[in-house]
C-alpha cells in the first residue's frame, strides 16, 4: 500500500491487522451476534488496517462518511448496533462532538498502544457477513445493505480472472471508504497480491494529483464513477504528449455507479488506445457489481453504453407486473438472482 509518502508491505499490513483484531476482541463483548465496528476516517493506509483488523476479529465493519450530519451518523451507528468506532487521530475531536451522547467507544487507529500484541494469529473467519454499507434509502432514512463473504468473493474472483489481475498490477483507490466500489480496490488487490495506491485526502479530487500517482507508481487498474475518469481525461487532454506517456501503464478502466458519457470512449483511446474500458453495474444490494460490458467496439450513434451481461453465478430477468418474462423490445423491470 502506497499512502501518505510511505509504503506498507503485506507483512506489515498483516501484523497490524492481527494486532488491531486482538485489541477489538479484548475490548468488545463477542457473545451473541457478531459485533459491528464503525470505520469513520479520511483516505489513507489506516482505512485498510481498520478493515482487515475488524475482519480478523470476526467482527463486521461499517464504513461511514466523516462529513455526515450528526443525526444521520448517529442513526446509522445505532441502527447497526455498532460497538466501537475507529478513526484517525486528527479527526477524533470532530467525531467526539458528533458521538458525545451515543456511548460508543471512539478509538484512534494511530494510537500505538493498541498494537501491543505480537505475532498473534487470529482464527479463520467464520462470520458470513463482512460489512454494512448505508445507502440513502428510498424512505428518506439511510438503509443498511449487508455484504456477505460469498457474494464478495464471487465478484472479486470473476473480475480478477476475467482481466488477469495479479501481483504485477497496481490499483489507484480514489473511492471513499463508505462507497461499495472501494471493496474491489481493497479485496480485488489483496486477494491477488496487487499494490494499492491511495491519494492524499486533500487532493482526492485533483486530477493532476491522480496523474502524478499513475505515472509514479505505474498504476494499471482504474476503478471509479465515470465523472472522475472524465475529469482525468479532460485534464490529460490539455497536454496530450506528456500525459499520454503518464497514462501508458493504465491497462484497465472500470467505470460504475452512473451513466457513462459517450465522449469518454474516444478520449480514452486517444490517450491510451490499449486501455480496456469496462462498464459495470448493479445496485449495492447485489455486491459491488454483478453485470458488465467491455467496450471493444464503439458506435458514436449509441444512446448509451450497453448494460452488459451478468457475471458468474448471477442471472438477470426482465419481468412485467405479473412477474412474467418480457419478450424482446417490451419494457419491464430488472430482477436479479444468484449468489449476489
Amino acid at each position: 500500500i502506497y499512502s501518505e509518502d510511505k509504503a506498507i508491505t503485506y507483512e506489515k499490513l498483516y501484523e497490524k491487522s492481527q494486532q488491531l483484531g486482538t485489541y477489538i476482541i479484548n475490548n468488545i463483548d463477542f457473545t451473541g451476534e457478531a459485533p459491528v465496528i464503525g470505520i469513520i476516517m479520511e483516505k489513507g493506509w489506516q482505512q485498510i488496517v481498520a478493515v482487515m483488523g475488524t475482519l480478523a476479529s470476526n467482527a463486521i465493519f461499517l464504513p461511514l462518511d466523516s462529513d455526515l450530519p450528526k443525526d444521520r451518523m448517529k442513526y446509522a451507528l445505532q441502527n447497526a448496533n455498532a460497538k466501537m468506532v475507529l478513526s484517525k487521530e486528527n479527526q477524533m475531536s470532530q467525531l467526539k462532538e458528533k458521538l458525545e451522547d451515543t456511548h460508543i467507544p471512539l478509538v484512534s487507529i494511530d494510537d500505538e498502544s493498541i498494537y501491543k500484541e505480537k505475532n498473534t494469529i487470529l482464527a479463520e473467519r467464520y462470520e458470513e457477513l463482512i460489512c454494512i454499507i448505508y445507502t440513502s434509502g428510498s424512505t428518506g432514512l439511510p438503509k443498511g445493505v449487508m455484504v456477505t463473504q460469498n457474494a464478495l468473493i464471487n465478484n472479486v474472483d470473476y473480475t480478477n480472472n476475467r482481466f488477469d489481475i495479479d501481483s504485477n498490477d497496481t490499483i489507484l483507490s480514489l473511492t471513499q471508504i463508505y462507497h461499495d466500489l472501494v471493496l474491489f480496490d481493497i479485496f480485488g488487490a489483496l486477494t491477488c497480491g496487487a499494490s494499492i495506491v491511495i491519494p492524499e485526502d486533500k487532493k482526492r479530487k485533483d486530477p493532476q494529483h491522480w496523474l502524478g500517482l499513475i505515472e509514479q507508481y505505474k498504476v494499471s487498474i482504474w476503478n471509479t464513477v465515470p465523472t472522475m475518469m472524465e475529469m482525468l481525461l479532460k485534464f490529460s487532454d490539455t497536454n496530450l504528449t506528456q500525459n499520454t506517456q503518464a497514462l501508458s501503464s493504465l491497462r484497465l478502466s472500470i467505470l460504475c455507479g452512473d451513466w457513462i458519457p459517450l465522449t469518454i470512449v474516444p478520449l480514452l483511446k486517444k490517450l491510451n488506445e490499449k486501455t480496456r474500458l469496462v462498464s459495470i453495474g448493479g445496485p449495492t444490494e447485489t455486491t459491488v457489481w454483478n453485470i458488465m460490458y467491455e467496450v471493444e467496439e464503439f458506435d458514436s450513434n449509441w444512446r448509451s453504453i450497453p448494460y452488459g451481461k451478468p457475471i458468474n453465478n448471477t442471472k438477470y430477468f426482465i419481468l412485467n407486473e405479473l412477474l412474467e418474462e418480457c419478450s424482446a423490445g417490451i419494457t419491464g423491470e430488472l430482477y436479479v438472482s444468484g449468489v449476489s
